[in-house]
C-alpha cells in the first residue's frame, strides 16, 4: 500500500503529490517521496515530465539511495509502459506520428 496526498493541482499543467504512508519494504529507509508531473507544449505535441525526489534516512543513505533509484526507475518504466499500451488501445491514430502512443521514458 502507498498512500499519497496531492499537494498541487493545476489542470493540464502540473500535478504534484507526496507519499504519506507505505507498508512496502523500503519504508524504513525513506523519509519521503515527492512526485511532480508537468505538461508543456513541445513542437506541436505535449511533453510529459515526471520528477521524483526521494529523501533517505537511516544508516548508509547514499548506498540506499542508489538502490532506491534503480528500483524506482524499474517501477516508472513499468507504469509508463502500461500507459503506452493503454494509449495504443484507445487511440484511433495509434502508431502514427503525434499520437499519444508514441511517448518514451528516460
Amino acid at each position: 500500500m502507498v498512500r499519497q496526498r496531492i499537494t498541487r493541482w493545476e489542470p493540464a499543467e502540473v500535478l504534484e503529490f507526496r507519499m504519506e504512508q507505505t507498508d512496502l519494504a523500503f519504508a524504513r529507509w525513506v523519509a519521503g517521496i515527492d512526485e511532480r508531473f508537468q505538461l508543456a507544449p513541445a513542437d506541436g505535441r505535449t511533453r510529459l515530465t515526471r520528477t521524483t525526489t526521494v529523501a533517505m534516512q537511516g544508516a548508509f543513505p547514499a548506498l540506499t539511495a542508489v538502490a532506491m533509484s534503480v528500483g524506482l526507475k524499474a517501477v516508472h518504466r513499468h507504469v509508463f509502459g502500461s500507459w503506452r499500451r493503454q494509449c495504443q488501445n484507445l487511440s484511433p491514430m495509434a502508431g502514427q506520428p503525434g499520437s499519444l502512443a508514441n511517448f518514451r521514458t528516460a
